[in-house]
């Protein structure tokens, strides 16, 4: 037998949870606003981005003016998740690496127009990428072990018909085009 609870207390349970978001929120973007993760995110490319195969910026300046970035053949195995902060960015190249997943912050990247994922390891998209609605290019081709949800298929299916080119392994996946 459930025990009965008063309207007011469930009241007062269900503020207390509002504030504890807000609180979560607001700490959250805090975290965003300032600006120590452009300090960390400059400080895994000095150490982890060949400056020779990669257009990516050393200045904090550059970083968040920068448009495009490019981090192919970098042999990078994981991106941080301070990268998908920069949501001015419309092209992000991360072909040829051996990433095997994506963080799920990459849905922060509304302006995004073009994402390269070619030649990677990826066995698995976030299905956040889903909220990516203003690309116009995306390569997910030659990524051996890559599944899509029934989701994500149903997004790359809408994007085609917006006008999107997908590039894709025909023989792993069948989008009505």
């Amino acid at each position: 037998m459930q025990e009965y609870v008063e309207p007011i207390e469930i009241k007062y349970q269900l503020g207390l949870t509002q504030q504890l978001l807000d609180i979560t929120n607001r700490i959250l973007s805090e975290n965003v606003n300032d600006n120590t993760w452009i300090k960390k995110l400059l400080d895994w490319g000095n150490k982890h981005v060949d400056k020779d195969n990669a257009l990516f910026s050393r200045t904090e300046d550059e970083i968040i003016e920068s448009k495009s970035i490019s981090l192919r053949w970098n042999r990078l195995v994981n991106i941080p998740a301070e990268l998908f902060n920069l949501k001015q960015l419309k092209v992000l190249e991360l072909n040829n690496n051996n990433l095997t997943d994506l963080p799920v912050e990459i849905a922060r990247l509304e302006n995004l127009e073009e994402l390269n994922l070619n030649i990677n390891n990826l066995t698995k998209l976030p299905e956040e990428i889903t909220l990516l609605k203003n690309l116009k290019v995306l390569n997910i081709k030659n990524n051996k072990y890559l599944e899509l949800s029934n989701k994500q298929i149903s997004w790359l299916e809408r994007l085609v018909a917006k006008g999107c080119t997908v590039k894709y392994d025909k023989y792993k996946f069948n989008l009505e085009e």
